[in-house]
């Protein structure tokens, strides 16, 4: 059974193409209530949890692909978001007015699985990602630290 369609045809080297669902029409799932992320994420858990849900290339010539299943990530997002949730330098004092700093988790990595899988972790136990690339200045990333208080 074939889970997605391909949008685009990459062929620049480090580049995959991208896919949506098969029952996207024009970009959407029309009779879905879907909201948010998580919302979405169990949508395809609870449709078929032993389903390809995350994948990254393995190989580039030709390409290949390793997948994690929905339960597989679902595990993954629960032992990160449960230590988040458990770890005693996240402060859980908050301002009035102003948005609980102790909320933001920075993420400083390259685009990878455990990028997506920590950045869902915050959609699912309601943190905030602030993610931070390597492409930033210094200056740059001073600038977010200062402002979130990471």
């Amino acid at each position: 059974m074939k889970y997605s369609k391909r949008i685009t045809n990459n062929n620049d080297y480090g580049y995959s193409d991208i896919f949506i669902s098969m029952i996207c029409n024009n970009g959407s799932i029309p009779y879905l209530n879907v909201k948010t992320i998580y919302q979405a994420f169990m949508f395809g858990f609870r449709k078929n949890p032993i389903a390809n849900c995350l994948g990254y290339i393995v190989k580039t010539d030709p390409i290949i692909y390793k997948w994690d299943s929905y339960v597989n990530i679902l595990d993954a997002l629960s032992i990160l978001g449960s230590r988040l949730l458990d770890e005693s330098y996240l402060s859980f004092q908050c301002d009035i007015g102003r948005i609980d700093s102790s909320k933001f988790i920075g993420i400083f990595s390259k685009n990878c699985p455990q990028w997506v899988i920590t950045d869902l972790a915050c959609s699912f136990y309601s943190y905030i990602s602030v993610p931070i690339y390597d492409t930033f200045t210094a200056e740059l990333i001073q600038s977010i630290i200062q402002e979130t208080q990471l």
